[in-house]
């Protein structure tokens, strides 16, 4: 997923990469390393709750701080990184299971070998994941293997 820089009125992962700029309770003005915040939750322009996560807690691993997609068995998870000078941002999401490998990819662009492999008791859920075409469908996935 490319996502653009500087829309005024849309969220981006430009709003807290690299450095934050926060306001404590008198209105004063000061900056925080993206490195050390340890949770965030932003109200974005539709009235969404986003939550995101130090990327260390969960990948054991300095790359900022990632979206928390769903949290249950098997936890879902976006990172972003700068791609340019004109601050594009791609992002690559990760699947984490306790005890399980690691599942970092772009799920949305055919690559969910690792994805149907880990799912291959559940044959509904393999059926389902062939018709993936958005992050939300691939979250009620997630709920559904979180209940078996």
């Amino acid at each position: 997923m490319a996502l653009w820089a500087f829309k005024k009125d849309h969220f981006a992962p430009q709003t807290f990469m690299r450095k934050l700029t926060v306001f404590d309770a008198e209105g004063i003005k000061s900056k925080i390393n993206e490195s050390d915040v340890k949770y965030l939750e932003i109200k974005d322009f539709d009235g969404k709750i986003r939550k995101f996560i130090n990327s260390f807690e969960i990948l054991n691993k300095e790359i900022g701080l990632l979206e928390i997609l769903y949290s249950g068995k098997m936890s879902y998870y976006c990172g972003f990184q700068t791609v340019n000078l004109y601050g594009n941002v791609n992002s690559t999401e990760y699947l984490v299971e306790k005890n399980k490998p690691l599942i970092d990819t772009n799920l949305f662009s055919g690559s969910n070998k690792k994805l149907k492999e880990r799912l291959s008791n559940y044959p509904d859920l393999i059926e389902l994941l062939d018709k993936v075409s958005n992050k939300k469908d691939l979250i009620k996935i997630l709920e559904l293997y979180n209940s078996k």
